[in-house]
């Protein structure tokens, strides 16, 4: 049989089978989701606040939401890349700042010990 196969029948057992399923584990898989969605009621709220792929539906519990969980979850951030990109210095601003004069104290701290050796090989 076939990984594809078995992955179907493995689907099936769940969707049809719901006795069996361990929940807990279950509520923290974030390939589950679909499953989740059609059963709120057995969903272990601890395990969902840690699942990357369950915000939206922590969005509309937030009653039921674990947060020191969700807390750990990488997805509740949404980054505004375009925002990011005009806040970085570009290559030649950051050199131009960091080996400016003003910070010659500091070199030693960031391990430059040799400055005339210091842009060999670019």
């Amino acid at each position: 049989m076939g990984q594809h196969s078995l992955k179907k029948m493995f689907l099936f057992i769940i969707q049809n089978d719901i006795v069996f399923i361990n929940w807990d584990t279950l509520s923290s898989n974030p390939n589950a989701i679909h499953i989740l969605e059609k059963n709120l009621d057995k969903i272990d709220w601890r395990g969902l606040s840690s699942n990357p792929n369950a915000i939206h539906i922590l969005e509309k519990n937030l009653d039921k939401v674990n947060w020191h969980e969700l807390s750990r979850n990488y997805n509740i951030f949404e980054y505004d890349y375009k925002e990011i990109k005009n806040t970085l210095y570009n290559k030649n601003e950051l050199m131009m700042n960091r080996f400016h004069p003003s910070n010659m104290n500091k070199w030693f701290d960031w391990e430059v010990i040799d400055i005339e050796g210091i842009f060999e090989g670019i």
